[in-house]
């Protein structure tokens, strides 16, 4: 009897100790499916529409001081582009001349306003100082001339004004290439300007400041 207990412990200790072991396995498998979980990751981007990229706006504007198609160009810095007016080159007391620049903003570029500043003193002499000026906006190169100026223009500076007066007058230019503005200059030397202006030269330069709307 005491043979028969004695093997019914051991095979009982048997079946304990691999109950046991298995149990570890099972707490073992436990923790290591914890640990092994699915994962996944999504990125984005910025964009416009379906077109990734964010970007900035362009203003830009830009000159032509001929009657073509073509001679537009960038001219931010003095002295810039040269207004051909006129009759210009032999000016008499009471003679006005006419010149024109055109103006239009670059494919893709905002619309804004443009601002006409009074002229830059080149040339310091008596001649600057008696020289008398207007502007205004035309419809077309050829209503610059004696026989159209004034005549519904969009007056920028009153005819008459001095070179050196201080002045700012604004405009809007369209966000369009083909849209161009045509600013006329009208410059004279008054009747009864005295002798002594005979066979003088300046240079008037004016600017033009473009912002963004």
């Amino acid at each position: 009897m005491a043979g028969n207990r004695s093997k019914t412990n051991s095979h009982r200790g048997q079946k304990i100790a691999a109950i046991a072991a298995f149990g570890i396995v099972l707490v073992s498998g436990a923790g290591v499916a914890s640990l092994a979980a699915w994962t996944d990751t999504e990125w984005v981007q910025g964009g416009v529409g379906t077109d990734p990229g964010i970007s900035t706006s362009v203003f830009r504007i830009q000159q032509n001081t001929t009657t073509g198609s073509t001679g537009w160009v960038d001219e931010p810095d003095s002295p810039g582009g040269v207004i051909a007016f006129v009759d210009a080159s032999g000016l008499t007391p009471g003679d006005t001349a006419y010149g024109f620049v055109r103006l239009r903003t670059v494919d893709d570029s905002l619309a804004g306003t443009v601002t006409l500043n009074e002229s830059a003193l080149v040339g310091a002499n008596s001649l600057y100082g008696a020289l008398r000026y207007g502007a205004g906006i035309v419809a077309s190169t050829a209503e610059c001339s004696a026989a159209q100026f004034g005549v519904g223009d969009d007056g920028l500076v009153p005819f008459d004004t001095s070179l050196s007066a201080d002045v700012a007058p604004t405009f809007s230019i369209a966000a369009d290439a083909s849209a161009e503005r045509i600013v006329c200059f009208a410059v004279t030397l008054p009747a009864g300007s005295p002798s002594t202006l005979q066979g003088l030269s300046t240079t008037p330069e004016w600017y033009f400041e473009a912002e963004s709307s």
